[in-house]
Formats: structure tokens, sequence, C-alpha cells
């Protein structure tokens, strides 16, 4: 008896040690997010791989997610972006290597090591997503037939 009430001891201060992790990341991840953006909507939580704590979210009326460390640091960005709003040099790199590809979505990517546009579009049947720097490289990467 006294071994089952030790192993329910300690399994309770397991989950209870458990959550309060989650609860303390998912507080230094909404601190985080406050400071590094103004004007965040629908916030919706939820865990992500590798411990991470994601938000999905609407940043200045476009949607958005970011996630976060156990710490709450910010680790990446992505928020949906209009052609219009992409930086003059994403255009004109798109316009020389698909100008006639239609885009279906398009988003800015941001973390520590990355700085890139993705535009994703069909290309008679061909999902192709592309990847374009903001100083003009550009990478195709090839998606799954429709």
């Amino acid at each position: 008896m006294m071994i089952c009430a030790c192993f329910a001891l300690s399994a309770a201060t397991a989950f209870a040690t458990g959550k309060n992790k989650s609860h303390k990341a998912l507080n230094n991840a909404a601190q985080t997010l406050s400071a590094v953006y103004e004007n965040v909507e629908h916030i919706v939580w939820s865990s992500a791989s590798n411990n991470m704590t994601k938000a999905s979210f609407t940043l200045d009326g476009k949607p958005a997610t970011a996630f976060f460390n156990p710490d709450g640091d910010l680790l990446a960005t992505s928020i949906s972006v209009g052609y219009a709003d992409l930086p003059k040099g994403v255009q004109k790199k798109w316009n020389r290597i698909a100008a006639e590809t239609p885009v279906i979505e398009a988003f800015e990517m941001k973390s520590e090591e990355e700085h890139a546009y993705y535009l994703r579009t069909d290309n008679g049947g061909q999902d192709l997503v592309y990847r374009i720097t903001p100083d003009g490289f550009a990478t195709v990467y090839t998606g799954k037939k429709k």
C-alpha cells in the first residue's frame, strides 16, 4: 500500500511539474508575443514538436504563426503576405523566373537563421514552392502532383 501511495505521489508530482512547465512556457511565449508584435488578435495557442509552443494569430488582419522555445524566446514567425506587399527585389526575381505562373499563397518567414519569402504556385497540376530571399536568391521546391 505504501508503494502504491509513493508511486501515485511521484506520478502526480511529475504531472504537476510538466503542467507547470508548459504553463510557464505559455506565459513566457505570451509575454514575448505581446512585446514583439502590436495589433495581435485571435490568438490560438498549441504545442508543437520539440517542446515548442505555437501561436496562430491575426496580425494587422493577416494570418500569422509564431514558434517559441520553452523559455519563451521567439524562434520563427510566418506571416501571410499579398503579392503587392512583397519587397521589390522579390517581385523582380519572381517576374524573371515565373511571371506567368499565378501565386496561390505567399508568406514571409523570419528567424535568426533565415529571412525569406515563400510563394506557392500551381504549375500545370504540380504544386511548386519558391523560396526567395530579400536579395533575390531563389530556390524551387517541387511539391505533390494533384
